[in-house]
């Protein structure tokens, strides 16, 4: 018994036809007229000329098939193999797929969305649609050659194969001048990545020409290096900005201020936000701001007109903008006239955040200067800089005798007033390091002869100190305390640190420091066994207190740092004058609520249906998200199934909330990168260029994974020059050297 699709077949209707057989007979009953018409005009017509790609396939067996359709059953079932194989030799373009028909140029010219604009290219022919229909084998036939010949004299596919024409006639000349300005991108992207000198252009030009390069005769010079890292920089900060309207992510800005070797004040400007689908959050580095004043009011317009110049309106703001970071300069932090307060006027729901890391250092300075004893660690600090700084014998005999701490003294000259609480712990593990050494060249500078009584006099002092079992006994508490900081700090600076994640952190971190007052450390128990053994890593101690040696009160200490994580880290903004609870802490405490639902460890037992939901309303209403009731439902889904993994409905809301972020690190790292980039030799420098070539430096991809053509596609769009323009002066050849060298370079 044969099946439907068979009995189909056999009678000679293809599959999927759509046409009514009565209808079919009715309209083949002048065929056989039309098909003489057809062979009379078919030697009369112009045949349309396809490029190489198009031609006719190679002979198949029966059995064989292709991925254009050629052979197999992909071939209207109303030919043979032969019948299709020769009607593709004579109809290059020709294609097939499941039965029926289609047009190789129509499809391909479809794809190219640049070329077809304004076209209205056949669906059937480009999506291999084209069947023919009829009652019998030969009607099917009749019916195929009439479409064939009425689509090959086509208005729309003798456009298409004009276009196709165009895209693989393309000129060796025009490939050739494409392939020249990609090379001369190349190597200036080289230069800008590596932080290298403009003008290192014309050495690398020339080099590659001695390689076998043609790059052509312009856009070698520096003045041409300076401009295509520009145009580079600003097509790729374009596109970022695009991705981030075209997804509608949440923005998250972050702003610090440095100043620069010709002592401008510069504002640097970072964005973090999501840019794909459900993707994890990136900080980046957008651009540089000059200040001409660091008034709250100019800062604040300068921003405005650095976001929108790159397309960040203020409607989007309004929408999209969600948290603002800074480093707690009073210009940027202040609680009625800085930047974050007249942002908040203009965005309700933007969120002001103080830099973690940098209160965690304030954090640290306040505590060294309350608690008693801790002043003698920082003034011995202070006289060591003193001594070693200003004098280059004094700096070389402690580079002999104790090399990492005069690196690391030179550096930072100061324990917790830094940047970093990282550098007081590099700081005070060179000092237990190097304790022995220190202490040796200390004695045999007070008992050199060759020194001034005065000199002398100044080491013993440091001796004394150094020797005291009071300070040793500090160090080991100081120890402990800024490795914990340092620890805390690192993970702070986290990427992918959330704000629920960090107040999980402080609450635990202050958990450890309020059991560091009866449970020492291990740098602690090491400095309380060698006091009592009076003998510190070889050195006698003296345990007769020197003056201004006071031992720290370790529980005063560590009960002082266990309050202050808790008040200064535990907010948006800390004020530290403001006693009450304050609307930045509240709007701390809510967030962290609401991105604690997230974490269904922190879900009581048994959670309510309704457990989360009004948080989850209040925040999306907060933010400008859209659809809160999709969030809400797949919310109570996740509770009712929280051993699932994390529903794809609620990825959005995931990625706005790590959208938000803790620290400001990224802008510390352009501080750096910047100093790199911005020697003293280089200090003349435009403001614009340096933002360019910082981009380039720390946002564009690695030399390998750069492709110049977009931006090789934007310079011509914009009218500027090829490499091998001739109306325009050519770069000068160099002089011939002359040397009385040259006779050995012959030789040589």
């Amino acid at each position: 018994m044969l099946s439907g699709k068979q009995k189909r077949t056999v009678m000679g209707l293809p599959v999927g036809a759509t046409e009514d057989v009565s209808k079919a007979q009715t309209r083949n009953e002048d065929l056989s007229v039309f098909e003489k018409k057809i062979k009379l005009e078919c030697d009369e017509h112009e045949i349309l000329v396809l490029p190489d790609a198009y031609s006719s396939p190679d002979p198949l067996s029966e059995n064989e098939t292709c991925s254009d359709g050629v052979g197999g059953t992909d071939h209207p079932p109303c030919w043979s193999l032969e019948q299709y194989l020769n009607k593709c030799k004579e109809y290059t373009w020709l294609t097939a797929s499941n039965g029926k028909l289609g047009c190789k140029v129509c499809r391909d010219v479809k794809n190219i969305e640049e070329e077809s604009e304004g076209m209205h290219v056949s669906v059937e022919w480009a999506d291999c649609l084209i069947s023919g229909f009829g009652a019998t084998r030969g009607k099917q036939q009749v019916a195929l050659r009439k479409k064939i010949f009425q689509h090959k004299n086509s208005n729309c596919h003798q456009k298409a194969g004009a276009i196709i024409q165009s895209r693989n006639d393309e000129s060796v000349a025009e490939f050739s001048v494409k392939m020249q300005v990609s090379g001369v991108f190349r190597t200036v992207y080289n230069i800008a990545k590596q932080g290298r000198p403009f003008t290192d252009l014309p050495l690398d030009i020339d080099l590659q020409t001695l390689n076998g390069a043609d790059l052509g005769r312009l856009l070698h010079s520096d003045h041409s290096c300076a401009d295509i890292i520009d145009h580079i920089s600003a097509q790729m900060r374009l596109r970022l900005v695009q991705q981030i309207l075209l997804n509608e992510s949440k923005i998250c800005v972050l702003l610090d201020e440095c100043r620069t070797y010709s002592n401008m004040t510069i504002l640097i400007v970072s964005i973090r936000a999501s840019f794909g689908d459900h993707e994890d959050p990136l900080t980046i580095f957008l651009d540089l701001v000059e200040l001409p004043e660091k008034t709250a009011e100019i800062i604040l317009d300068k921003l405005f007109s650095c976001l929108e110049k790159y397309g960040f309106t203020n409607k989007y703001m309004r929408t999209h903008l969600i948290q603002l970071v800074v480093d707690g300069a009073s210009p940027l932090l202040g609680t009625t006239s800085g930047v974050g307060a007249l942002m908040k006027e203009r965005y309700p729901q933007l969120v002001v955040w103080r830099c973690a890391s940098h209160r965690l250092e304030l954090l640290a300075g306040e505590v060294s200067k309350e608690v008693t004893g801790m002043n003698q660690l920082t003034v011995f600090f202070d006289k060591l800089f003193a001594t070693y700084h200003a004098s280059p014998r004094n700096r070389r005999e402690l580079g002999d005798c104790a090399p990492e701490l005069e690196g690391r003294l030179l550096k930072v000259g100061k324990i917790l007033e830094v940047d970093w609480v990282a550098s007081s712990v590099k700081s005070v593990h060179a000092l237990w390091n190097s304790y022995a050494l220190l202490s040796k060249h200390f004695y045999d500078s007070s008992m050199d002869s060759k020194r001034s009584d005065t000199e002398r006099k100044k080491y013993a002092s440091l001796l004394r100190m150094l020797t005291s079992a009071a300070f040793v006994d500090n160090l080991g508490v100081l120890y402990d305390a800024v490795t914990e900081l340092e620890d805390l700090s690192q993970q702070l600076q986290r990427t992918d640190m959330t704000i629920y994640e960090a107040d999980r952190l402080l609450h635990r971190q202050s958990c450890v420091f309020a059991s560091m007052t009866t449970s020492p450390g291990l740098f602690s128990r090491a400095a309380a066994t060698a006091i009592d053994d009076l003998e510190f890593q070889g050195v006698k101690l003296d345990q007769v207190s020197t003056k201004g040696c006071i031992s720290i009160d370790r529980v005063q200490f560590f009960t002082e740092l266990a309050n202050k994580v808790q008040q200064r880290m535990s907010t948006a903004s800390h004020d530290p004058h403001n006693t009450t609870t304050s609307p930045a802490e509240m709007e701390y405490k809510v967030l962290v609520q609401t991105m604690k639902l997230m974490d269904p460890d922190t879900w009581p037992e048994p959670v309510d249906i309704l457990y989360g939901d009004v948080e989850l309303q209040m925040f999306c209403s907060t933010f400008h998200i859209d659809d809160a009731r999709e969030y809400i439902n797949a919310f109570r889904d996740y509770k009712q199934h929280k051993d699932c993994e994390f529903p794809e409905k609620l990825q959005p809301l995931k990625c706005v909330v790590k959208t938000f972020t803790t620290s400001m690190s990224e802008c510390e790292c352009v501080v750096s990168t910047m100093n790199d980039v911005l020697t003293y030799f280089r200090s003349r420098m435009a403001v614009h260029r340096l933002s360019s070539v910082l981009f380039i430096k720390i946002v564009g991809p690695p030399l390998t994974e750069f492709r110049p053509a977009h931006y090789v596609q934007k310079w011509f769009e914009k009218g500027r020059r090829s490499a091998d323009a001739t109306k325009a002066m050519g770069r000068r050849p160099a002089p011939a050297h002359t040397s009385a060298f040259q006779a050995i370079w012959d030789v040589l």
